[in-house]
């Protein structure tokens, strides 16, 4: 069961992850990475450069969360 405490919240954050490879997570973010360099009218080199760690990261379902412990 979840209860409200009612304050303005404490900064944490919650991530639930029940039969989770990564993998599914993985092609995702890098197709959306992809899609929105395509949408931009890069070019074939310029998707082989636009797949960094940082790029796909902000791809991620967590995006914008702090790494887990």
């Amino acid at each position: 069961a979840v209860r409200s405490t009612g304050g303005n919240g404490s900064g944490f954050h919650v991530n639930v992850a029940v039969g989770y490879g990564g993998r599914q997570e993985i092609v995702d973010a890098v197709r959306a990475l992809l899609g929105k360099e395509l949408a931009n009218g890069a070019t074939g080199d310029q998707l082989i450069e636009a797949i960094t760690a940082e790029a796909i990261s902000e791809n991620l379902y967590t995006s914008g969360q702090p790494d887990p412990d």
